[in-house]
């Protein structure tokens, strides 16, 4: 019964993504962040009710998906405290230390123990349910196999090589995805759309010119082959959005808030401008557990200026927004809130 209300949930989202994406005219499509009391199936058909998006995925039973990619490339995890899944308490080994070291990473996830583990969880979980695919992240794997400091100076000292491996985590990646099409495995990113995810965290400290040189050619490979493709562009220069926007297989980007709302719109076209709409307390200084959800001082991409973005950007594009906040209530006043400014329609 529960697999059957989260299936209809699915295939009514199916439809309203499809018209999302087809019509040409601006429009808001919505995601709520926030604790719900109930059972699951009772959580989806309240946000699907209030006309959220929150996509409901097949449950894989795979215990360990923290730094999954790392350690099938090789790289062993580590856990101070207890605590596994906190960023703050969770980190890779370097595993890559002399350009030999990237011979040893696989191309190909078949045959890897840990892959198998994991697939045999999605066979087990395989249904009319996509399973959530894998954000593609290939500057943070490197760094974190490197260690950050290490491979931001191989980019410096050693370009070839710093380029052969992110080459070589691109391939692993892609290895992952035409496995689970080989499988039948249905997929989707974390917004429910088909495609990829993609958000490097890092890509901030890097030179506009090293972004381009080395990441962008790693997201057009993937984007030629398995976009769509939606992406956190930590960057601040009109050139390398440019470019993003330029991808084909590009369908939208959260935006590094330094670049200016008029230039955006210069290059937006008909591609999706997303915005998470963080909590946010000014007495944090780090990300910290306040009333039951974790307040975020630190946003490198448009967030708190989402009245200003629905304003200029939503009268004339469409807008993809996640609303966190500490309660369903509150989502939805901040939702009822937004929609009367930029006035552009929320397409239900």
């Amino acid at each position: 019964m529960v697999e059957n209300v989260l299936i209809d949930i699915a295939r009514c989202l199916d439809e309203r993504f499809a018209a999302f994406f087809q019509q040409s005219s601006p429009a808001r499509g919505w995601y709520a962040n926030c604790p719900m009391p109930g059972d699951r199936a009772a959580v989806y058909q309240q946000w699907h009710a209030a006309g959220f998006w929150n996509y409901p995925f097949a449950e894989v039973p795979f215990a360990d998906t923290w730094l999954f990619f790392e350690r099938l490339a090789g790289g062993r995890s580590h856990v101070l405290d207890g605590q596994r899944g906190s960023t703050f308490h969770t980190w890779c080994e370097p595993a890559i230390l002399l350009p030999a070291d990237i011979d040893r990473i696989p191309a190909k996830v078949t045959g890897l123990p840990l892959w198998q583990v994991y697939e045999t969880a999605v066979l087990a979980a395989r249904g009319l349910l996509p399973i959530p695919l894998m954000a593609f992240t290939p500057l943070d794997w490197a760094c974190s196999l490197c260690g950050t400091e290490r491979f931001f100076l191989l980019m410096l000292d050693d370009a070839g090589t710093a380029e052969a491996l992110l080459d070589r985590l691109t391939a692993l990646y892609l290895s992952c995805c035409r496995r689970l099409q080989t499988l039948k495995i249905a997929s989707r990113m974390p917004f429910g759309f088909p495609g990829i995810y993609v958000n490097d965290l890092q890509m901030p400290y890097l030179s506009p010119a090293h972004v381009a040189r080395f990441v962008l050619p790693q997201y057009e490979r993937v984007a030629d082959e398995f976009g769509p493709m939606l992406l956190s562009l930590n960057c601040a220069d009109v050139g390398v959005m440019r470019r993003v926007l330029a991808m084909e297989g590009v369908i939208g980007c959260a935006f590094d808030k330094r670049l200016p709302l008029p230039v955006i719109t210069e290059h937006l076209g008909s591609k999706l401008f997303v915005i998470s709409n963080y909590i946010y307390h000014r007495d944090f200084d780090r990300p910290t557990l306040h009333r039951g959800t974790y307040c975020n001082p630190i946003v490198q991409t448009y967030s708190e200026e989402i009245e200003k973005v629905c304003r200029v950007i939503g009268p004339g594009h469409r807008l993809l927004i996640i609303l966190e906040r500490h309660s369903f209530a509150e989502v939805c006043a901040a939702r009822s809130r937004l929609e009367s400014v930029g006035d552009c329609p929320s397409l239900s």
